[in-house]
């Protein structure tokens, strides 16, 4: 995903409180594929400097995104 595109759909969730699952790419070990991925789903606040804060539907957990790991957004709200 373009990084417009996904600062724009960032911005969406945060201002409308869309739920979103955030795909995000993890630091690999040296002499490991860069293929690893993580999800984190919930509801979007801003953090401080560059990042989101990520809270669960139930509201009892609370997980931090940086915005350079972010690879794209996908909506939850339509299934």
């Amino acid at each position: 995903m373009p990084q417009a595109q996904r600062d724009y759909f960032l911005e969406q969730a945060l201002t409308r409180h869309y739920h979103v699952t955030l795909h995000l790419n993890l630091p690999s070990e040296p002499g490991e594929p860069s293929e690893n991925e993580a999800l984190m789903s919930g509801y979007l606040t801003q953090g401080p400097k560059d990042t989101l804060l990520v809270t669960n539907a139930s509201q009892n957990i609370t997980q931090v995104a940086h915005l350079n790991q972010i690879k794209f957004v996908e909506r939850n709200d339509y299934r």
